[in-house]
């Protein structure tokens, strides 16, 4: 977390990020979202403050969302948008759940690329 810098010409949040395949890295911006449902910020705020362990190991790569740490992340978050639906969710989750009109037409991660997701490369 240490290599995050904040880019206060474009306003967001710059890290670099090794590519498996070269030997180059590329710079990640991470902007504020359209909406409170897809923030980077707001996710990492709240991952920060809610969840209650150790978020840094210096032995190790640290993922910014363990649990989205595999092969098919997509998969994982389209499982949480329909467990939070209202109208067909979990019922585990009904005191959490959000209503179709609050949520974008048809929400799913589809369109979301892996490497976002698993926002692995800290160091």
């Amino acid at each position: 977390m240490e290599d995050m810098k904040w880019d206060s010409f474009f306003r967001q949040v710059f890290l670099d990020v090794h590519q498996s395949k070269t030997s180059k890295t590329k710079q990640a911006g991470f902007g504020a979202g359209a909406n409170r449902h897809i923030d980077w910020f707001l996710a990492f705020g709240d991952q920060l403050t809610l969840v209650r362990r150790n978020f840094y190991n210096p032995e190790s790569t640290t993922w910014l969302f363990p649990n989205l740490k595999g092969n098919e992340p997509r998969k994982t978050l389209n499982a949480y948008i329909s467990a939070l639906k209202a109208t067909g969710g979990a019922k585990k989750y009904e005191a959490w759940s959000i209503s179709e009109a609050n949520l974008p037409r048809d929400a799913t991660a589809g369109g979301a690329r892996p490497g976002s997701l698993s926002a692995h490369g800290f160091r």
